[in-house]
C-alpha cells in the first residue's frame, strides 16, 4: 500500500497498524494526543505528526481503534516541506502502557511514501 503525495497539496491518507506476530489489528483504544506520531522525511527536517494539530492543520486521527486505522490529514505547506522521491520511508511510534514503563511499538513503512514534485 503506497502513500502518494504531490508537494504542495492536501492530502488525506489512511494507514492500519496490524501486529507482525499474529497479523491481528493493532488496539489503538485509549492512545492520547502524544501516544501516536509519525515521522517523515523533510528536505530540511524530518515532519513529525500527532493527534494534536500542528500550526497548520496537520494531524492523526483514529477513525477505528480496534481495527488499528490512523488516518493522516495534511496541509499544503506541509506536503510541501516533505523530501521528494519515490519510495521513502514512513515511521510511526506508539506509546501505550502507563509510564514511566510505556510499552514502545515502532512500525515501519519501508519503501511506502512516494512524494512527487508539482509539475507546474
Amino acid at each position: 500500500m503506497a502513500v502518494n503525495i504531490i508537494k504542495g497539496s492536501d492530502k488525506e491518507f489512511t494507514l492500519k497498524i496490524v501486529k507482525k506476530s499474529t497479523g491481528d489489528p493493532y488496539d489503538l483504544t485509549g492512545l492520547s494526543a502524544t501516544d501516536i506520531v509519525l515521522k517523515m522525511h523533510g528536505e530540511n527536517a524530518d515532519l513529525s505528526i500527532s493527534m494534536t494539530p500542528n500550526a497548520n492543520g496537520t494531524a492523526l486521527t483514529v477513525p477505528s481503534a480496534l481495527g488499528g486505522k490512523i488516518s493522516v490529514s495534511m496541509s499544503d505547506v506541509d506536503t510541501a516541506l516533505l523530501k521528494a522521491g519515490d519510495g521513502l520511508n514512513m515511521e510511526l511510534t506508539i506509546k501505550a502502557g502507563a509510564g514511566p514503563d510505556f510499552d514502545i511499538s515502532i512500525v515501519q513503512f519501508n519503501g511506502e511514501l512516494n512524494v512527487l514534485s508539482q509539475l507546474f
